[in-house]
């Protein structure tokens, strides 16, 4: 008798739990190297809810959470803190998003950049309510290098 309780209870269970779905943000195209000058990512999220969402370009090195970087949002270049600022995108149910997204370093601080070498680029996706997950986010995260020429002082004849 608990066995068929039990295998009811079960029943019951599954048939009126709701699948959760995983929103998935992958980088699929990105440069090794970036510069100072504006580099191009192409990227995707599926399984998110409809409705407008935002995505952000950080560069940051492995290791730390000293995020900089602008993104395009198809206007303007912004680095700052307001997630509606950022590139707007829309989700459709059901619907892989796709598409391009332009970034660049800005003027990091020395905290966030220490010269060049090997960081990493994700991509964080806010919510139209602005939230946003950073275990989705740092499971898009993808390694560049940053090369930035360093200029020379040019000896003056004596």
């Amino acid at each position: 008798m608990k066995a068929i309780i039990a295998l009811v209870a079960f029943l019951f269970f599954l048939y009126f739990t709701k699948p959760a779905f995983a929103v998935s943000v992958t980088i699929s195209d990105y440069p090794s190297t970036i510069t100072e000058d504006a580099f191009t990512i192409t990227a995707s999220v599926s399984g998110a809810t409809a409705g407008t969402n935002y995505l952000k370009i950080d560069i940051f090195e492995d290791g730390t959470t000293n995020y900089f970087g602008e993104t395009f949002n198809n206007s303007d270049w912004y680095g700052g803190s307001t997630y509606s600022q950022y590139l707007p995108i829309t989700i459709q149910t059901g619907v892989t998003w796709s598409g391009n997204i332009q970034g660049r370093i800005g003027s990091p601080t020395t905290t966030q950049y220490d010269g060049n070498g090997i960081y990493k680029i994700r991509l964080r996706r806010y919510t139209g309510g602005g939230g946003y997950t950073a275990s989705e986010a740092n499971n898009s995260a993808v390694t560049i290098s940053i090369a930035i020429p360093t200029s020379t002082p040019t000896p003056t004849p004596t």
